[in-house]
Formats: structure tokens, sequence, C-alpha cells
């Protein structure tokens, strides 16, 4: 059986992996993109909405990694931001 402490790495691994799919997908080129907004801007929201998806996570039952994506995409969402193709963006007016 697995000591906790690499139960829980695994768990972390995991949930770090997925969510880098809900942020900019791995091996998809998709980007989050708002009418002028900043590379400085999508990085502090980004990490902003991680954490807060991150929080809602259950290491002991590995559930709730589905909900984490949904959670950060609507969270970037709400901060106006939209994901799109890469190479794609938005106009500033």
């Amino acid at each position: 059986m697995k000591s906790p402490s690499i139960a829980v790495l695994g768990f972390l691994a995991t949930t770090v992996l997925a969510l880098g799919c809900a942020v900019g997908g791995l091996g998809d080129a998709y980007t989050w993109e708002r009418p002028c907004g900043t590379d400085a801007q999508r990085e502090a929201d980004s990490q902003a909405c991680l954490s807060e998806a991150a929080g809602i996570l259950d290491p002991s039952s590995g559930t709730g990694v589905e909900y984490a994506q949904d959670l950060f995409r609507e969270c970037m969402e709400a901060r106006g931001w939209q994901q799109l193709t890469s190479g794609t963006t938005l106009k500033c007016e």
C-alpha cells in the first residue's frame, strides 16, 4: 500500500495535469484572450482561478477534477476571458 504522502503527491500531480488542460490544453493550441487583456493580466487571473478551482478538490477521494476544470473555466469567463485557438486575437476597442 502507498504511504499517504505518495498518494497525495500522485493526486496533486494528476490535479495539476487536469487543471493544466483546462488552462490551455496539452497538445491543443488554445489560449485565453480578452479585448485589451495583457499577458500579465491573463497570468494573474489564471493563477487566481487555479487557486479557486483547486480549493474544491478532495485529495482523499480523488474526486472533483472535472468540477474543478468547470470552475476554472467559469472563473476565467467571469473575468472576461474567452478560450480561443492560439493566434486568434480580440480587438481592443
